[in-house]
């Protein structure tokens, strides 16, 4: 695990928002992963932490234009890095850690703030930034020491078929499609005509079951002036 990259949507970075947070994190302002701050978390993370390994490494990640500045791709082919793009809308699929690991994480990170909201005494309870840091290094704690963290992250990789290869991981998950001949799977034939039919219920009909269009006859009724017994007597 790479020490934490943390954001903060502010103007100014103050001390007391690094303060008693995870070994090595580093601390930015923006508002967002813009390609200045990915720029630095590559540098001054991901390469720092991974010069020690040997021979080619890989980062896997969207094809956001961001990640890939001059900079980047040359700092890149220094330290033998190689990109890996997901396909666009894939992450829920295909990203590791969206698999196997942010779900317990954030489930875990739930846990921190309410024992941190039964300790607090402030009435309002809101998470400051001042307060932030430590408890970022609670949860970051629990991740290290957890039973099966290690185990967690290789899986995502082996549920996301990324290592060992196996496309079929990610494939099988899709919506079937048509077969070579072009006739629609039934399963999602299925589908389709529950959600028409449902659609034509709901627009006063039901499918197979058209309902007749009634006669209309149209009423004489003065704008402001409409009663009942205005609407019971029809126009000639």
């Amino acid at each position: 695990m790479l020490p934490p990259y943390v954001i903060y949507k502010a103007e100014h970075l103050w001390s007391t928002w690094t303060e008693g947070g995870p070994p090595h994190a580093r601390y930015s302002k923006s508002g967002w992963f813009d390609s200045q701050c990915f720029e630095d978390w590559f540098q001054n993370c991901f390469i720092h932490h991974t010069r020690h390994l040997s021979g080619q490494k890989v980062l896997i990640g969207d094809n956001l234009s961001s990640h890939f500045s001059a900079n980047v791709i040359q700092l890149a082919q220094q330290n033998e890095v190689k990109f890996i793009c997901l396909p666009s809308n894939a992450t829920h699929l295909m990203q590791p850690l969206d698999v196997a690991f942010f779900g317990p994480m954030k489930r875990q990170w739930r846990g921190v703030l309410e024992a941190w909201k039964r300790s607090t005494t402030s009435p309002s309870q809101s998470l400051s930034k001042d307060a932030f840091p430590g408890l970022l290094n609670r949860l970051h704690q629990q991740l290290q020491t957890e039973t099966g963290r290690n185990a967690n992250l290789i899986s995502g990789f082996r549920a996301t078929g990324l290592h060992p290869f196996n496309p079929s991981k990610v494939l099988n998950k899709l919506p079937p499609g048509k077969d070579e001949a072009g006739t629609a799977d039934t399963s999602s034939a299925a589908v389709s005509d529950a959600v028409l039919d449902v659609l034509f219920t709901m627009r006063g009909g039901r499918k197979g079951d058209p309902t007749p269009k009634k006669r209309r006859t149209r009423i004489n009724v003065i704008p402001g002036k409409t009663s009942l017994e205005d609407l019971s007597t029809p126009s000639s």
